[in-house]
Order: structure tokens, then sequence, then C-alpha cells
């Protein structure tokens, strides 16, 4: 195991990946498909249902109000019937 210098760790914590990044790295290449299709129209990856592999979506100007899922063959609804939690 190699071990770190104490300035690379506080370098490293300078520079957070984005938000999302990590998130996105889960997705299938057909859910990335789908989902440039939704940034393109102001959609933020929100979070992956691992039991689904659902990835859910929210508009940026509107939480929750205005919600899409990307299914894991990138089929995507804009009109889901998933429950959220508040």
């Amino acid at each position: 195991m190699k071990v770190l210098p104490a300035r690379d760790l506080l370098l490293e914590r300078r520079h957070p990946t984005p938000k999302g990044a990590n998130l996105w790295a889960q997705l299938t290449p057909a859910q990335k498909l789908a989902a440039h299709r939704l940034t393109e129209c102001g959609y933020e990856l929100a979070f992956i249902r691992d039991t689904s592999v659902l990835a859910v979506f929210f508009h940026h100007a509107i939480h929750h109000a205005n919600s899409a899922t990307v299914s894991s063959d990138g089929e995507i609804d804009t009109e889901p019937t998933i429950v959220m939690r508040t």
C-alpha cells in the first residue's frame, strides 16, 4: 500500500471530484446516452436506485416537481411514478 505525503492529501481535498461524477460512472452506456439528452434540457442526475438500476434526474429549475428516470436499457420516462421521500 502506498502512503501519500500530507501535502498530497491536502491537494486532493482542494480539488474534489464534481458532485455527480461518481454517479455517472455507475450508469450503463445506454443510460449515459439518454442522460446526455436530459442534461441538454436542464435535468441533473440526482441518484441511482440500486434495486432496479434506475437513474433519477431532477430538472434544475423545478426540483422534485419535474423528475425523469432512465432505465438500464436507456429508456427515458419524463412522467415517472416513483415515490420520493421528503
